[in-house]
């Protein structure tokens, strides 16, 4: 019978093949914190017009549920979108409404529709534990396609990429991300959100950037509630204190926010802040000195006015916060109530 024979040669050919390599404790890792987010990550396609020509145009961005039916993506994604559509996990296509925007920050807060099937909130993390070095993935729909993930470490914690007033500190990131991952998230080994991906500098290698989702995650209620982040106005105005302006001007510090003007019947006033009252002119430029510089909130330092609004930010009304200034050579503690916040637009800075 021929029967034993063939098992025998088929025996022999499956002895030569090599076996399945094993999957590394890494990149176990890797797929497991892959397979925990991964149902939360969603596509966005938006028509939208451009502002200088009216001409239309389709962009596409990454996104993820924070709960069953909000999605957290970067406001740029969605900037002058007509029509907002948001690709599901299982591929289902529904219209999304914009909650709230927070440009400064590059967030957006989108709603899908009632009807829709509720999707998988993304386990949230925290970025205030990422130490330099540690692996994460970066996960989105680059180029329009489903989604895809790659993987690296963070190279950087605290970067600044912002022109705006406000100080943003930024993740720093070492893994490949291309057009269309923006609004994706940033994962850690354990599958859980520290950041959303913003951008990707160009002319730089393997350098990605991500807002902390710590600052998401604290503006969500405002942004839901209001439709953009408040932020207290305290009620003044003034500049940075520098080390270049002190040598020019002898303000007497070298860091902190030097107060020009307090606005009557401010939180800043009732505080007993003071403004300045010796009037310099400089070419184009005109100062204000002698007021009060601030130096710290609640013990941290500021190095100026976006250090200053930043903290403002994190505040809520109500909260008592000691400020520690200089006046006239003598450091002394403030103690200031938060008051109502106002709207985002009005910032705590002024300047020149």
């Amino acid at each position: 019978m021929r029967i034993p024979g063939v098992l025998v040669g088929v025996l022999m050919v499956c002895a030569t093949v090599r076996p399945v390599a094993a999957l590394t404790v890494a990149e176990q890792v890797a797929i497991n914190a892959y397979d925990r987010v991964s149902n939360s990550v969603v596509m966005i396609a938006c028509r939208a017009n451009d502002p200088n020509n009216g001409a239309e145009y389709i962009s596409t961005g990454s996104g993820f549920a924070l709960d069953d039916n909000y999605i957290i993506t970067d406001f740029h994604v969605i900037e002058n979108a007509a029509e907002v559509t948001v690709i599901t996990p299982t591929q289902e296509p529904y219209p999304a409404t914009v909650v709230g925007t927070a440009p400064y920050f590059d967030v957006a807060l989108l709603k899908l529709p009632r009807g829709a099937p509720p999707l998988v909130a993304a386990p949230l993390g925290t970025a205030d534990s990422l130490r330099l070095g540690q692996g994460i993935l970066a996960i989105g729909s680059p180029f329009g396609a489903e989604i895809s993930v790659t993987s690296g470490i963070v190279s950087g914690l605290g970067r600044e990429f912002s022109t705006s007033d406000i100080e943003r500190r930024l993740i720093q990131f070492d893994a490949a991300i291309n057009p269309g991952q923006s609004g994706g998230p940033l994962v850690d080994s354990d599958g859980r959100v520290v950041g959303v991906i913003i951008a990707k500098v160009s002319d730089g290698e393997s350098m990605g950037f991500a807002t902390p989702i710590d600052r998401i995650r604290a503006m969500t209620p405002d942004l839901i509630r209001m439709g953009h982040p408040f932020q207290a106005e305290i009620g003044v105005q003034g500049i940075d204190a520098t080390s270049e302006l002190d040598a020019l001007l002898a303000i007497g510090a070298q860091s902190g926010f030097l107060v020009e003007k307090v606005e009557p019947n401010s939180a800043a006033a009732e505080a007993g802040l003071q403004s300045g009252s010796r009037v310099v002119e400089m070419g184009n430029y005109v100062y204000v000195l002698g007021g009060d510089i601030i130096l710290a909130v609640d013990n941290e330092p500021i190095a100026g006015g976006r250090d200053l609004a930043r903290i403002l930010l994190a505040l809520t009304a109500g909260r008592q916060v000691r400020l520690l200034v200089d006046r006239g050579g003598v450091q002394r503690q403030v103690t200031l109530t938060i008051p109502a916040m106002s709207h985002w637009g009005n910032t705590p800075t002024g300047g020149h």
